[in-house]
């Protein structure tokens, strides 16, 4: 998987994958702390630039979209894993 900021899609091999703005906002701030738990909050801050007044079902959402897109099986996530009751984390495949 490649992201790349400029046209704000994702690569994975020779596909392509358009991302709308919130999706890539996610998508590279996961990137940017990859094998890291990210909180809700702290996505829901980053991604749309203010608090999220206790109402972060958003980034759920957002979230769930974005697996659609990038994951083989959007019901057993192998990239954007849940860390029930924190938050969100990438994972990086192994380059073995």
């Amino acid at each position: 998987m490649t992201l790349d900021f400029y046209a704000q899609t994702v690569n994975m091999g020779s596909e392509t994958i358009l991302l709308s703005n919130k999706e890539f906002s996610l998508l590279s701030y996961m990137a940017q702390n990859v094998n890291r738990v990210i909180r809700v909050d702290a996505l829901f801050q980053f991604t749309w630039g203010t608090d999220s007044l206790e109402d972060t079902r958003t980034v759920s959402v957002h979230i769930s979209n974005l697996r659609k897109k990038i994951e083989a099986e959007p019901a057993n996530p192998e990239r954007i894993v849940t860390i029930r009751g924190t938050g969100y984390m990438l994972v990086a495949r192994s380059a073995l």
